[in-house]
């Protein structure tokens, strides 16, 4: 898998073989498990690439610079942030602000980027194809999970057993985001990282309620 560059950015890739996965979860099994997890089922994929971390603020900004974008927040004026342990709605918040005017990503250059919308995801993906001249876009649902748990069916990206400060960035342990790849022991199957906590990332999915009726191909 080659590491591709846009500019002095660097993005390294995991390769996610083919084959069956068990998609969804068991509440029997996990009873932390939400209701639009179920139920679960057996998925088969073809063998794809995907990031092994996040994309960093500093990947971003070099989006921004180059093409001069700007993202919805900074646009609306306002994003939701997570305060505590409720979402809210944050004026002045941004990707460059992630917790309103007065805090700012300077010294977070190697954390994951926040406050960014589905279509400002895309629009950085856009961007990451042409640059490097291969076609980047967001996983589907199906091959992010199965990037995040193996085959097997397992909880969490380690195994099934809870997540520790060792593993990953949960329930605002920590009081904000961490640098991507900071916790190793709590890496998937396949190798790839923060996949579980830290922040919420996008897919190319359409959230459905459920996986009754969940296609792997997105349609």
């Amino acid at each position: 898998v080659p590491l591709l560059l846009f500019g002095a950015q660097r993005v390294d890739w995991v390769t996610i073989p083919a084959g069956k996965f068990v998609m969804g979860s068991d509440k029997t099994k996990d009873p932390d498990a939400w209701d639009d997890e179920l139920p679960q089922h057996t998925v088969t994929l073809p063998a794809y690439w995907i990031a092994r971390v996040p994309v960093t603020v500093a990947q971003f900004a070099a989006f921004v610079q180059a093409t001069g974008y700007q993202t919805d927040a900074e646009k609306q004026g306002q994003a939701r942030v997570r305060t505590g342990k409720e979402w809210g709605w944050v004026k002045g918040a941004n990707w460059q602000h992630p917790r309103g005017p007065e805090s700012d990503v300077r010294q977070k250059q190697d954390h994951p980027v926040t406050c960014v919308t589905w279509q400002d995801a895309v629009a950085f993906c856009a961007w990451a194809s042409e640059a490097t001249g291969t076609t980047i876009r967001l996983p589907s649902e199906a091959e992010w999970e199965k990037a995040a748990r193996g085959a097997d069916g397992r909880i969490y990206p380690w195994g099934n057993e809870k997540p520790t400060k060792d593993h990953c960035n949960f329930n605002m342990n920590v009081g904000d985001t961490t640098p991507v790849g900071r916790y190793p022991k709590g890496k998937s199957p396949y190798g790839v990282l923060d996949m579980a906590g830290n922040v919420w990332e996008w897919t190319s999915t359409q959230w459905v309620g459920n996986y009754q009726n969940y296609a792997p191909d997105d349609s």
